[in-house]
């Protein structure tokens, strides 16, 4: 079964696809934003916190380290399984790099496609949060709910 919504963002509307058979799991097209929050140094990202969502042994994730993405809260509110420390796969449609990551951070309700450094860099992306990522919807974001990543722990939101 596949349940389709979308997602407001600055670009337009994203289409959300929930797939629950065999596995569940959420997918999307969309842009890449980099994103710094965490312990890590923020690049000159007047936007960044610091702290993550996602704790690892009670220490926010560093950007530079942990590849991270970032999710709206829709996505947790409307996905059955535990979303934040779960195992996702994102791929550059473009160039075909792949690299796994962890959900590690909820962000805006109105922004999706965002991510680490670290994860910007595994896709071929320039990880700066001030000139990085892409604009391009070429990102295919998978997410798979109730998976934890490794090394993570799930966490409620």
């Amino acid at each position: 079964m596949t349940i389709l919504t979308t997602i407001p963002d600055p670009t337009g509307y994203v289409p959300i696809d929930y797939e629950t058979d065999p596995v569940e799991k959420v997918c999307y097209l969309s842009k890449f934003a980099v994103d710094t929050d965490g312990i890590g140094p923020h690049h000159g990202d007047p936007c960044a916190q610091s702290e993550t969502s996602l704790k690892n042994h009670g220490k926010s994730l560093n950007a530079d380290v942990d590849c991270y993405g970032v999710v709206p809260p829709v996505i947790i509110q409307k996905t059955k399984g535990i979303v934040l420390g779960c195992y996702g796969m994102a791929t550059n449609q473009k160039t075909g790099a792949q690299c796994a990551f962890v959900v590690g951070d909820i962000g805006p309700h109105s922004k999706i496609g965002e991510g680490s450094c670290a994860l910007a860099s595994g896709l071929g992306l320039n990880p700066s949060p001030t000139i990085g990522g892409t604009d391009e919807h070429i990102i295919l974001w998978e997410i798979y709910p109730g998976q934890p990543a490794d090394g993570y722990q799930l966490q409620p939101a």
